[in-house]
């Protein structure tokens, strides 16, 4: 994987670098009317990680994989839940499993319960893929 300095043109863009492109158009139906209310880009490096756009503004980044891409203060796939709280503290909000164990815990931005960074845990509390911007 590639860290931000190490990319082609530097700081995640131009965004060639990434590999495949998807788009797609997310229609709504109005009245009976099909209109396309915003439409969505995927840029994939490889398998493990992606990058959201909406109307050409990033919405989201994923990582799925240790590959390279960690948050700021050094969280990858495959982390402790324990180094999270030891690097963010206490999560703004979390997701439990119908067995009990948290499965995400997310981060908010200030004034915004919609936008952070989101863990996603496996049964044994790695993480096993990273969010960051806008949730779900």
């Amino acid at each position: 994987g590639y860290s931000a300095e190490e990319t082609p043109g530097g700081k995640l863009g131009p965004f060639y670098w990434l590999g495949e492109y998807n788009m797609k158009f997310v229609q709504k139906k109005v009245l009976n009317k099909i209109v396309i209310s915003r439409y969505l880009d995927t840029y994939y490096y490889g398998d493990t990680f992606s990058i959201l756009f909406q109307n050409s503004s990033v919405l989201r980044l994923q990582t799925t994989a240790n590959n390279g891409i960690h948050t700021p203060s050094g969280i990858t796939v495959g982390s402790d839940n324990s180094l999270i709280e030891d690097a963010y503290g206490t999560a703004d909000s979390t997701q439990t499993a119908i067995f009990g164990k948290i499965v995400s815990k997310y981060y908010h931005i200030k004034d915004n319960e919609n936008i952070g960074l989101k863990f996603n845990f496996d049964g044994k509390g790695k993480v096993i893929s990273i969010y960051a911007g806008q949730f779900d």
